[in-house]
């Protein structure tokens, strides 16, 4: 007996390609393919697939593989509806399929004997994954500076971030203008010559446009003569002055 093949197109615009038997037009089929979109990046997307049999017919069950669109794949299979996960590295639109085979079955009569049919099914959506900005595991909080003992100032931020494909970059307001232009890196050390409030800060950026900012305020004592900013790092020096008022 040939077999002929059919396109369904199902809700949320994917496919499912059915093959079924030419005589009895027996086919199990999908009715659902729901993939969770959107997610937010490091969160688990899931899809839905769920089949049914064809009129008259008992399903026996079905199974297949998911591919995600990243190189990762997963074994899907149950009796008429499964649930699958998938965590993302990184933000972006990802193509998710799934083919595989459903079997069901009925009986030749009322003392017929069963007959079984198996055939491919076949699906395929899409599951757009937002970006998400990191987050400070670490960062200064307020401090003071006591010029005329120990000018120096060490500063270090960290931060995790879901996206595990995204590279952090850290830059610093060392001077409380506002700019994060004075010092990029993770750690540095700032040396003051100054009385006074300076409100600082640390920005980190993913890349992907997640930025995430934490603010300190730095006081320095006692009041000099004079305002100098003093930034070293490997292969980094920065030396700012200005007038006392």
């Amino acid at each position: 007996m040939g077999l002929l093949s059919r396109s369904v197109i199902l809700a949320g615009a994917a496919s499912a390609a059915l093959v079924f038997g030419a005589a009895d037009a027996q086919a199990v089929f999908i009715n659902n393919f729901f993939p969770s979109t959107p997610v937010a990046e490091g969160s688990a997307a899931t899809l839905t697939i769920g089949v049914s049999a064809s009129s008259g017919e008992i399903l026996d069950g079905f199974g297949g593989t998911v591919t995600w669109g990243d190189s990762a794949s997963s074994g899907a299979s149950g009796f008429n509806i499964v649930v699958v996960g998938h965590a993302y590295a990184d933000e972006g639109t990802y193509s998710v399929n799934f083919s595989g085979s459903g079997s069901e079955h009925d009986f030749n009569g009322f003392f017929g004997s069963r007959r079984n049919f198996t055939n491919a099914i076949g699906a395929s959506g899409s599951i757009t994954v937002l970006n998400v900005a990191p987050t400070f595991t670490a960062a200064p909080g307020n401090s003071t500076v006591d010029w005329t003992v120990n000018p120096t100032f060490n500063f270090t931020a960290a931060a995790s971030d879901p996206g595990v494909n995204d590279v952090l970059t850290y830059t610093w307001d060392l001077d409380g203008d506002g700019q994060f232009d004075d010092f990029t890196g993770v750690s540095g050390t700032a040396s003051y010559v100054t009385n006074g409030v300076l409100p600082l800060g640390v920005r980190v950026s993913d890349g992907d446009g997640g930025i995430t900012t934490s603010s300190f305020n730095l006081t320095v004592v006692p009041e000099p003569g004079s305002l100098a900013l003093l930034v070293a790092a490997p292969a980094l020096t920065l030396l700012r002055r200005s007038r006392r008022r």
